[in-house]
């Protein structure tokens, strides 16, 4: 049996392929029949909680099959990383205002210790996919995220046979989810990775043609979701796809995609089915009343209401943090309450994890983050696969002013894995990405 392991060098892969692949249809169905209320959502606490152990003993044999080839430590320096934000999130649990809720995550939200441990063990999983497995695994995600496209301009047509949301009268576009906001978050990345393809696909038209579909359908899910939030991740994105364009002498996919782009906005804001623009005053205007000391008024998404207010709090729970998914809790029995609304999440999923999780997991993540980011950028420029990169970077802006959720989360730390290898990270890689991003810069000013 362990000459069988041996002798195949893909057997972790394609662990990890199928289960990753098995996730993917678990995420889509699970939201699906709460959708429609064949299931409570009760029940996805529960499944969580099964399916984050079950990644998590993979993620061992994984491990433990590459210690078995190699003869050595399996080990990299992310993974250290993640042990890091492992041991540091237990401390939270036991520091932990309400330590069910840390476990399990509250009511409506669920994203506890087993959904970090599940997110956890999906990016582990996914740096075990070999790079021939990655794309096929790619496009089935953006087969799944087409379908909830579809489904949410079914919602805006008022289609009979879907489940619609109304939100003051208006319909919301959420795909199989319970939010606009979630739904546009899973949307970023799908956009992304379609974006990603569209600059790098040269010889095939087909293919070409392909992506370029899907980019119009995926930036019309985004725009008829409404979520600012995202378009902020998406002008990053394409931000970033300029610039590397530049370099890698793509200039014309670009463009293409921000007249595209263009077309869609206002197609949709001339039929009415987008309020981006009235959103962008809301922001405006909230600012004008922060900054004029009203944070009383029923104006805007009150983020930067929610945000300084939790500022005040982050002295208490700096080294241990108030527990996982304790951000309520951590308020007491008022609660955190700006203006007419009261919150449960701080809305920048970073001042999130400070006030629940404490400094020292908030620098792991943000080393995960960073490492693997920077040293992405040298090695999609330099094995021409930037669609791995583009997502991650709109996930990890948007959620500056969004929440993590458990419905998409995990999709995004799949990507994480994906754009991460299990090569030696060396400090020449992350060195080089700075270069790279200097030469786009320069570029772009000429």
């Amino acid at each position: 049996m362990k000459l069988h392991l041996l002798k195949n060098k893909n057997m972790e892969s394609k662990i990890s392929f199928l289960l990753l692949s098995f996730n993917f249809i678990y995420l889509t169905v699970i939201t699906f029949l709460i959708r429609i209320g064949k299931i409570h959502y009760n029940i996805y606490r529960y499944s969580t909680v099964v399916v984050s152990l079950i990644c998590l003993f993979f993620c061992i044999v994984c491990f433990f099959l590459s210690f078995l080839k190699k003869k050595k430590n399996p080990f990299i320096i992310t993974d250290y990383i993640v042990f890091g934000i492992i041991i540091f999130a237990v401390i939270s649990c036991v520091f932990a205002i309400d330590q069910k809720v840390s476990l399990f995550g509250q009511g409506g939200r669920y994203e506890g210790f087993f959904a970090i441990l599940y997110y956890i063990s999906l990016y582990l999983l996914a740096t075990f996919v070999s790079k021939d497995k990655k794309k096929y695994l790619i496009y089935f995600f953006l087969f799944l995220g087409f379908i909830q496209s579809i489904y949410s301009f079914l919602q805006i047509e008022h289609s009979h046979f879907v489940s619609i949301s109304y939100h003051f009268g208006d319909t919301w576009a959420t795909g199989f989810l319970f939010n606009p906001n979630f739904f546009a978050e899973l949307i970023i990345l799908c956009l992304a990775y379609a974006m990603g393809f569209l600059l790098e696909e040269e010889k095939s038209k087909c293919r070409k043609i392909i992506f370029i579909i899907l980019f119009c359908v995926y930036f019309s899910a985004l725009a008829i979701s409404n979520t600012l939030s995202c378009f902020v991740g998406f002008l990053f994105i394409l931000f970033y796809s300029f610039l590397y364009g530049f370099i890698r002498k793509r200039k014309i996919p670009c463009f293409l995609m921000l007249l595209l782009g263009m077309f869609l906005l206002l197609f949709y804001s001339i039929r009415n089915q987008t309020t981006l623009l009235g959103d962008f005053h809301k922001t405006s205007g909230e600012v004008q009343n922060i900054v004029g000391g009203n944070l009383d008024s029923n104006y805007g998404t009150k983020r930067l209401g929610v945000w300084m207010e939790t500022i005040k709090i982050v002295p208490k729970y700096l080294l241990h943090g108030s527990g996982i998914d304790n951000f309520d809790q951590a308020f007491g029995e008022k609660h955190l309450i700006v203006g007419h609304y009261r919150f449960d999440k701080a809305h920048n999923d970073y001042l999130q994890i400070l006030v629940t999780q404490g400094i020292f997991s908030l620098l792991c993540f943000l080393s995960l983050f960073f490492i693997i980011c920077v040293r992405g950028v040298f090695l999609t420029y330099k094995n021409h696969e930037i669609y791995f990169l583009l997502p991650v970077i709109g996930y990890l802006v948007q959620i500056f002013f969004n929440i993590s959720v458990v419905e998409v989360a995990p999709l995004f730390y799949v990507s994480l894995g994906l754009l991460d290898t299990r090569d030696t990270c060396k400090i020449r890689e992350i060195c080089m990405g700075f270069k790279e991003l200097k030469k786009g810069f320069l570029l772009w000013k000429k």
